[in-house]
């Protein structure tokens, strides 16, 4: 399969690709996708409702909703896992999600053992090629479907198919196979990221009550119903802002960051000269982590993201360097889908709240965050109770 967006390591291909997309995830389009988004979500409380007052595991419909919306606007048809979840595309899921670990075991042999490499992949090869044909079958089978119906509806492949797009300034236009590439992509990187962030803001909430109660408050206090809701008046609620940016510093949904090689001849970095060849990266974890760039650290405090935290230099939080909090990397090759998901994540979060009064089930323990990493989390049971909102 020809290289997506994020494995294109041409420059000039990887702009073409990106010029391509743009108008997929510009603000325009989310307008427009906005009828979609909604009724996703709304499914999902939907769901979360019939489950009242028992026990739910959040990190499964969190996965449902994700998928559901990425498979409309990458593939062309939900998903349908919050209607169904035991829907023919729930191994399906399962398989895409796990085929991460897999990946990351076999990129980090090849690196540090390769010779440990061809012995160990010599026995993973066979499910792990499974499950990366699994999931391009499906990916190429939806692809091509959406791309042989004639619709108008908001989804990827009506702006990426208009001819104004397509080809634009002089360039190759996608070939079918970027097409099923970066549909395969987003349908990993658009969709396992945002719910396990959820799963984290929700935590982080619950095992601190006083953020949840003002985000509760501002919440219900800005909209009168949940359709109310919408993705242009969510970006003024400050707190909810605040909030999603501090679950992305605590628990950013990856751990490490991008690799990148040292030119020839070498580069200084920050001040120390790294050698060419050098495979460096800055591992969002460490460095949201770090006294050096944030006051207390370890611990989940949204207001360090408001004023006066902001403005008023005897504030502990004045000298925070926010600018290292870059979730969705910088410069050309930074998150596509930035917009899109910070729309989806404000979305979900606001309607939860407005809906429902939260809780962590009695089965819950602590220690939810104590996770290991393969490039995103593993991530256990979030074992949560839903109950109507009380209203006054």
């Amino acid at each position: 399969m020809p290289a997506g967006l994020l494995q294109d390591l041409d420059d000039a291909s990887h702009r073409r690709q990106r010029q391509v997309f743009s108008s997929a995830f510009s603000e325009r389009a989310l307008k427009d996708q906005e009828p979609l988004l909604r009724t996703h979500v709304e499914r999902l409380t939907a769901k979360l409702t019939e489950l009242s007052n028992q026990d739910v595991d959040i990190t499964d419909y969190l996965n449902y909703v994700a998928f559901d919306i990425m498979g409309d606007l990458a593939m062309g048809a939900s998903l349908g896992l919050l209607v169904d979840k035991d829907s023919k595309f729930a191994s399906w899921v399962r398989t895409a999600v796990g085929s991460i670990k897999l990946l990351i075991i076999r990129s980090a042999l090849g690196f540090y053992a390769p010779v440990l490499a061809k012995v160990l992949l010599s026995i993973l090869a066979k499910p792990l090629k499974k499950k990366r044909e699994e999931h391009g079958k499906h990916t190429k089978a939806a692809v091509s479907k959406r791309l042989a119906t004639h619709t108008d509806r908001p989804d990827f492949w009506t702006l990426v198919l208009d001819g104004k797009k397509q080809g634009a300034d002089g360039g190759l236009p996608l070939s079918l196979g970027e097409m099923h590439a970066n549909a395969s992509l987003f349908m990993i990187g658009g969709t396992e990221t945002s719910a396990t962030l959820l799963s984290g803001a929700l935590y982080l909430l619950l095992t601190n009550p006083e953020c949840l109660r003002r985000l509760t408050d501002e919440v219900r206090g800005a909209f009168k119903s949940q359709a109310d809701i919408s993705l242009e008046a969510l970006p003024r609620c400050q707190y909810l802002n605040a909030v999603l940016d501090e679950a992305l510093r605590v628990y950013p949904p990856v751990a490490e960051g991008l690799h990148r090689v040292a030119p020839a001849g070498g580069a200084v970095v920050c001040g120390h000269f790294v050698p060419e060849g050098t495979t460096v990266q800055i591992p969002h974890y460490a460095t949201y982590h770090s006294s050096r760039n944030f006051h207390l650290p370890h611990s989940f405090i949204p207001s360090r993201h408001l004023p006066p935290a902001t403005t008023d230099p005897s504030s502990p939080f004045y000298a925070d360097k926010r600018k290292a909090l870059q979730p969705f990397g910088v410069g050309p090759r930074n998150c596509i889908g930035r917009n899109l998901a910070y729309h989806e994540m404000r979305l979900v979060l606001a309607s939860l709240v407005w809906c429902f009064e939260l809780e962590l089930a009695p089965r819950m323990q602590g220690g939810w965050l104590d996770q290991k990493a393969w490039a995103v989390w593993e991530k256990g049971p979030l074992w949560l109770r839903f109950a109507p909102r009380r209203e006054g």
